[in-house]
């Protein structure tokens, strides 16, 4: 197939869950506590595949990666010395479909490279309970039970799902070799965590997950000729 080229990337996502305060304790139970909702960072990678648009300085790209996205919810009770943390460590199967511009393409020699674009994205959650639960402090009931009980029954209340959102990208390709890099920011539209019926005071929430990206690809198949780059050079007196 004419303008086509096939390659890997590989690099980190810094990611979080919106909102996530809201759903926990939607009411102030307690007088005196903290509740951080803490970015996580986390590995992405897989393989894409880019068009270029003949004629234009334009192109598609589609990708398909696998990322670790979530983020880690930290409770402390100060009045009764209880703890805990709450990570929400979802995989995600992620389908990227960009329209990446070349800018400098045709004007200037180093900058042809340069890239941005912007798209959307379907994210397919394959660990929907994938939390993690551990507690402390002198303030911890017995009645709580043990820590595995109740990560069992926040996996049964909190269920991860798919997300849709949209990516903003930065990029630079370096002609020749076959490098490229890549800076990614997703700005989710969805709601990625389904709050079931609970004992627990938990609310349904509109939970949006935005990321930022970075990673570097690797292309290994070109089925189209290096682009050319046209210098415009000023006339001689």
């Amino acid at each position: 197939m004419d303008g086509l080229r096939v390659g890997l990337k590989g690099g980190v996502v810094y990611s979080g869950i919106g909102a996530l305060q809201t759903t926990i304790l939607s009411e102030p139970f307690f007088t005196n506590y903290t509740l951080n909702n803490n970015q996580k960072w986390g590995f992405t990678g897989g393989f894409g595949i880019n068009w270029e648009l003949k004629n234009t300085i334009a192109s598609l790209n589609l990708d398909v990666l696998y990322s670790q996205q979530g983020t880690e919810l930290a409770f402390n009770n100060l009045e009764k010395d209880f703890n805990y943390t709450l990570q929400f460590n979802y995989r995600y199967l992620n389908f990227p479909l960009m329209l990446k511009l070349y800018p400098f393409e045709k004007v200037h020699d180093g900058l042809h490279g340069f890239n941005v674009g912007v798209g959307p994205q379907l994210g397919l959650n394959l660990t929907p309970e994938k939390i993690n639960y551990t507690s402390g402090g002198t303030g911890k009931l017995p009645a709580f039970g043990s820590d595995l009980e109740q990560q069992q029954q926040l996996r049964n209340v909190l269920k991860g799902k798919n997300n849709f959102g949209l990516n903003f990208q930065l990029g630079y390709e370096f002609v020749g070799w076959g490098l490229n890099l890549e800076a990614r920011y997703h700005y989710g539209l969805t709601d990625m965590v389904h709050t079931e019926a609970n004992a627990y005071n938990f609310i349904e929430n509109k939970n949006t997950n935005n990321t930022i990206q970075f990673t570097l690809g690797w292309e290994f198949l070109s089925s189209y000729p290096k682009k050319r780059v046209l210098l415009i050079k000023k006339p001689r007196s």
